[in-house]
């Protein structure tokens, strides 16, 4: 019966950590819909990114627990253009390993259908990412 309840705990333990990260991660990922969503108005009205975070709507000034800052950066239409980065904080145990883990939401604009948003940048590992945005 011992046997039994330590390869369970060793099976379940390591399943229950990655799931609270995701969950950590999900949060960052409410943050980087508002941002979105303020990017792709801006850019539906007048066809090109926004310049600045305060023109783009985003509010870098979010944090909670997890997430230690929200970044936009980007104008125009070139590469780079219209970047939402989302830093989770490295707590004293970590989100992930101890380091800060960032997830970059490229927004790619086109005239014809908006933009089309993906988010397989940055350094988050990937089983830790909703399954839309794994590279």
């Amino acid at each position: 019966v011992v046997a039994i309840i330590g390869i369970l705990a060793a099976v379940a333990i390591p399943a229950y950590q990655d799931y609270t990260v995701r969950a950590k991660v999900s949060e960052g990922m409410g943050l980087a819909a508002a941002a979105k969503s303020s990017v792709s108005e801006f850019y539906t009205a007048r066809g090109t990114m926004p310049s600045t975070s305060t023109l783009a709507g985003v509010n870098t000034f979010q944090t909670t627990p997890y997430i230690s800052g929200v970044t936009y950066s980007g104008t125009g239409t070139a590469v780079g253009a219209g970047r939402v980065s989302i830093t989770y904080r490295a707590l004293s145990t970590g989100i992930v390993t101890g380091t800060s883990d960032t997830v970059i939401f490229q927004g790619l604009g086109n005239s014809t259908s908006g933009i089309r948003w993906t988010c397989t940048g940055g350094t988050l590992v990937d089983k830790y990412r909703p399954a839309n945005c794994r590279g």
